[in-house]
């Protein structure tokens, strides 16, 4: 399930129970809010094997320049703790673009210290109407330093 909508569902965790009873992992995907520190105990304790965040940045002048929203690093981190420290698998996602592609090794670094799942995406910028693949290979190695399961992929 993914984004805010999901976590106001009424029947949300009715709907996990029955995709649990049926075998099918359940994961969630939603955007980091308080509703989401709300409701942190209630996903520990329903079938939801893991909930997915995404990190764009290990600064809040970059997550927070790639969102848009002002504060919304230090509300992803506190999120993702409050998710690790209620014992669910947490994956963190970065979509990587001219933006925050020369963060991603701190990006890495940070995941890597707090021993968080990681997911590197590969994103696209606008310029002058087109849209320009982003190079990340240059920085492959530099994450690759902290073992972090780092997915980046070419475009």
């Amino acid at each position: 399930m993914l984004g805010t909508k999901g976590l106001l569902r009424p029947d949300l965790f009715d709907l996990v129970d029955y995709a649990v009873l049926l075998g099918v992992p359940v994961c969630l995907s939603p955007s980091v809010t308080p509703l989401l520190g709300a409701m942190t105990g209630r996903i520990a304790r329903s079938g939801v094997r893991a909930v997915s965040v995404s990190l764009d940045g290990s600064r809040a002048q970059t997550h927070d320049g790639v969102r848009g929203i002002a504060g919304h690093f230090h509300m992803t981190i506190a999120a993702i703790a409050q998710l690790v420290d209620a014992g669910i698998t947490v994956q963190v996602n970065t979509t990587v673009m001219d933006g925050n592609v020369d963060d991603l090794p701190g990006a890495a670094a940070l995941v890597a210290r707090a021993a968080w799942s990681a997911s590197g995406q590969p994103g696209h910028d606008v310029v002058g109407g087109a849209v320009q693949p982003v190079e990340v290979t240059h920085h492959v190695h530099a994450v690759a330093q902290f073992r972090v399961a780092w997915q980046v992929a070419a475009a």
